[in-house]
């Protein structure tokens, strides 16, 4: 016990001697567990923007058909509608892409089919994404067309 209050002594005239010492100790401590905290919170918020924009689209499936090999046949689709009378389906695809131009970043791609029946353009709502009929005309006619956020073009320096 006797130990153990002069050792509590020593430690607090060792910090009364060295103030400076211990408020950047104090500070480096707090900024640290702000730091953390910051990059949690950051991560939260990008999983649940994400799992929103992802639940727009997905929030009916029912269904779900995958490929062994990375391929499917379109034909499934089809197959699907006309001869087991699957009529209100909407073809989703999705997949992890990479870009020539920034080849260490992954981009998750999505792909939908805008003209199937109950397909609804909610995703764009969700991604905060907004088209005039010429950008959705270049993106009907055009060949590997996507539609990107602003934000995301900004980001990457991409102009239209």
């Amino acid at each position: 016990m006797i130990a153990t209050k002069n050792l509590f002594k020593i430690s607090l005239n060792h910090y009364f001697k060295h103030r400076v010492q211990s408020v950047l100790l104090v500070v480096g401590i707090a900024l640290g567990v702000a730091v953390i905290v910051a990059i949690d919170i950051a991560n939260t918020s990008a999983r649940k923007s994400f799992n929103k924009s992802l639940g727009s689209i997905s929030s009916n499936i029912t269904h779900s058909v995958y490929s062994a090999n990375e391929r499917l046949d379109e034909q499934i689709y089809f197959d699907l509608r006309k001869q087991l009378g699957f009529k209100n389906i909407v073809p989703i695809i999705e997949s992890a892409v990479y870009i020539s131009q920034f080849p260490k970043e992954q981009f998750r791609i999505i792909g939908i089919d805008p003209f199937a029946e109950n397909s609804q353009l909610s995703f764009l709502e969700a991604g905060n994404i907004r088209l005039n009929s010429k950008s959705f005309e270049l993106f009907l006619t055009k060949e590997n067309g996507a539609i990107i956020s602003s934000r995301l073009m900004s980001g990457l320096g991409l102009k239209t």
